[in-house]
């Protein structure tokens, strides 16, 4: 009985605490709260222990008190801790523009670009600003909200709710932020410097400057993002429906599709489109039910699976199953990963489990040997 009792008091503790981690990773106002619960819920269980203590022994309940107030204690003192010396403490990279790592960009940035004014806006390289009007000067001297996400887009608006700085990452770019002293890229795309010593540097690799940022009105920001369809990620097999069944596409060209479904990449339509089985030349209007159920539970299983890991600092190589995998083993029957090649992207496929044995073909290649 008593082995039992301990068990479920354990267990209780460590959900309360799970609930403080879940606080602590949106802004750091609610962190504090969350480290207060997680304190005060190990309080409140010990004050039980200590008063039926006594029907198990008088020298039991001190070490239980111990057992479980250390660990509350113990996170509130380090959520204070975090939000006194700001987390320009620790550099953060965020990049690769699909749902996945904007998201983790998201939890990642929000609190240190709030931590401080805006010292120096730029420069920034013409090929990244899209904008003129407002100057970037302008940012100058405010104080940032946070971050915000938007399919693909990040958002970053000013604290009194006159400015939006929108940033695309395209494919190649990352969004980082620097500690105070710590050493970065020499001519970065686009970099805000921040009062305490932190800088918010955008970078791009390669010699392709596609990736963007914008300074707009919240306005412009909402018109700027008009065209954008609903987000991938819970939407569900009856609105998922709606839009397959809207127009006659291919499937992975309509994954991709940022006005038809907002969040969703090249990478994870592979990886979505081989745990749903589908091809990625089907056509979306010839999907059974039974298909969009099975499309519609691996967008938010595959997208799911990605931020988890990304949120634990997984690279490439263990979060894609069949993406940039070419022949190696499908993950779930064994046969070698095959691809179409295109100029601008590659599709990854498993043809035994997505197209009943049949290797797509790859026009590229085909025209080659013409």
């Amino acid at each position: 009985m008593l082995g039992v009792a301990l068990s479920l008091l354990s267990a209780a503790l460590f959900g309360g605490m799970s609930i403080a981690l879940g606080f602590a990773v949106r802004r750091s106002r609610d962190a504090e709260i969350g480290a207060f619960v997680s304190a005060f819920f190990g309080f409140l269980v010990c004050a039980v222990v200590a008063a039926i203590g006594r029907e198990w022994g008088g020298e039991l309940w001190p070490f239980v008190l111990a057992g479980l107030l250390a660990p509350g204690v113990s996170q509130l003192l380090f959520v204070l801790a975090v939000r006194e010396a700001g987390p320009a403490r620790a550099s953060v990279i965020a990049g690769a523009a699909p749902l996945v790592a904007v998201t983790i960009a998201v939890i990642a940035l929000d609190e240190p670009v709030r931590t401080f004014p805006i010292e120096r806006a730029g420069p920034a390289h013409i090929a990244t600003l899209k904008t003129f009007e407002p100057p970037l000067s302008v940012l100058e001297g405010r104080r940032l909200a946070g971050v915000e996400r938007r399919g693909k887009r990040l958002l970053l608006p000013t604290e009194d709710g006159e400015l939006v700085l929108l940033v695309h990452l395209m494919t190649a770019g990352r969004l980082r932020y620097l500690a105070a002293g710590e050493t970065g890229p020499k001519t970065p795309a686009l970099r805000l410097r921040f009062q305490g010593g932190g800088e918010l540097v955008l970078t791009e690799a390669g010699s392709k400057k596609r990736a963007g940022a914008w300074l707009l009105s919240p306005a412009r920001a909402e018109a700027e993002l008009a065209h954008l369809g609903p987000e991938a990620f819970g939407l569900g097999a009856e609105e998922l429906s709606a839009i397959l069944r809207s127009e006659s596409r291919r499937l992975h060209s309509l994954l991709r599709d940022q006005r038809a479904l907002a969040g969703i990449g090249r990478a994870w339509a592979n990886e979505i489109l081989q745990r749903a089985m589908l091809s990625p030349f089907a056509l979306s209007t010839e999907l059974t039910a039974d298909e969009i159920d099975r499309l519609a539970t691996a967008i938010d299983e595959e997208l799911g699976r990605g931020l988890a890991l990304r949120e634990r600092g997984a690279r490439d190589a263990k979060v894609y199953r069949i993406h940039d995998r070419l022949g190696e083993p499908c993950p779930d029957c064994g046969t070698p990963i095959a691809r179409v090649d295109y100029e601008e992207h590659t599709i990854y496929y498993c043809p035994h489990c997505q197209t009943g044995g049949r290797v797509l073909k790859d026009r590229r290649l085909s025209r080659l040997l013409r």
